[in-house]
């Protein structure tokens, strides 16, 4: 159930189930008063009360059960909805102090993944390229010496 409940809605529901629980009382003193005058056997009137009961039971149970389950889904979307206000606003606080939010460093962390992998590839790259046989490179020449002039 994802209708949002109201406090008129409780309300309702909380005075059926205090009605329910006093005609179930009144059931039961009507019950004792039947025994006392003894109009019938105590045993067959026992029985029909039994299955007289038995259907507002169910009733009242399953208006518990739906109160429980309006409640919890209540509960949970409330938890949710603090959730997201306190992380909304946790991430507002940060970009004001100037500071890196989750979302931020994910993005930092994306980029020198990247930046790694492309290093990588270029040592490879020069890895394979220094362990190709290069034709007869001409020798390496020497710088040539400065001419100095004498000191006089």
């Amino acid at each position: 159930m994802n209708q949002t409940q109201t406090p008129e809605d409780f309300d309702r529901a909380r005075r059926e189930l205090r009605e329910a629980g006093r005609n179930l009382w009144l059931a039961g003193l009507g019950a004792v008063a039947e025994v006392e005058e003894g109009s019938r056997d105590w045993h067959q009137l026992f029985d029909r009360l039994v299955e007289r009961g038995r259907p507002v039971d169910e009733r009242q149970r399953k208006a518990f059960e739906e109160v429980g389950e309006r409640t919890g889904t209540t509960v949970r979307e409330m938890k949710k909805l603090f959730e997201d206000t306190v992380q909304y606003e946790s991430k507002s606080l940060l970009k004001r102090l100037g500071l890196m939010t989750r979302d931020d460093v994910n993005v930092l962390a994306a980029r020198i993944d990247s930046l790694a992998a492309q290093v990588d590839e270029l040592v490879a790259s020069y890895a394979i390229a220094s362990q190709e046989p290069t034709a007869a490179a001409p020798p390496k020449s020497r710088p040539r010496a400065r001419k100095t002039e004498p000191k006089s």
